[in-house]
């Protein structure tokens, strides 16, 4: 549970690591909650690895396929992307902190506006797809804390600066 993209937000996931090469398969699926009853997700299937790192000191990478899913008043929104993360940190004994560098492009998003949006905003609004929509970068921090000695569960708060794309017409 945390704070992100639709304010609070639940995340359920699940890693496959594989340690001869220090990566994990993942999927994460993460429920917003900002107008309840709606179907506001976003689903990230993709890869994490932690190559270069050694005691204290980690550096983990990750590249994940991005489909995520928004409606409220205007309209119903669907995006195909990715994210890119990297974060370099220190670990000590149970407690970690770093730094989070995350670009999040998507590169299409279908756009279906809603009568609401058509009545009281702009009566010819064009439905369809859009390309370049919603580049996010964001730059930013995190503290963490692994709740066992076997550091199979782990509690983190991330926190940092976030900008956004604009849309285009697809074509």
């Amino acid at each position: 549970v945390g704070y992100d993209y639709n304010l609070i937000s639940v995340q359920l996931g699940y890693a496959y690591y594989h340690p001869a090469y220090k990566t994990s398969a993942f999927i994460d699926i993460t429920q917003g909650t900002a107008v309840l009853g709606t179907p506001n997700l976003r689903i990230q299937l993709g890869l994490q690895t932690w190559q270069g790192s050694s005691k204290k000191f980690n550096f983990r990478n990750s590249i994940a396929f991005v489909y995520s899913h928004s409606s409220n008043k205007a309209g119903n929104y669907k995006g195909l992307g990715l994210n890119i993360q990297i974060n370099a940190g220190f670990t000590l004994n149970r407690l970690g902190i770093g730094a989070d560098f995350q670009y999040n492009p998507f590169f299409a998003t279908q756009i279906r506006h809603t009568e609401f949006y058509r009545q009281y905003y702009y009566n010819d609004v064009k439905d369809g797809w859009y390309k370049n929509t919603a580049n996010n970068l964001r730059v930013g921090g995190y503290a963490s804390l692994m709740i066992n000695k076997r550091r199979s569960f782990e509690l983190s708060l991330r926190a940092g600066y976030q900008t956004s794309g604009q849309f285009d017409k697809l074509a």
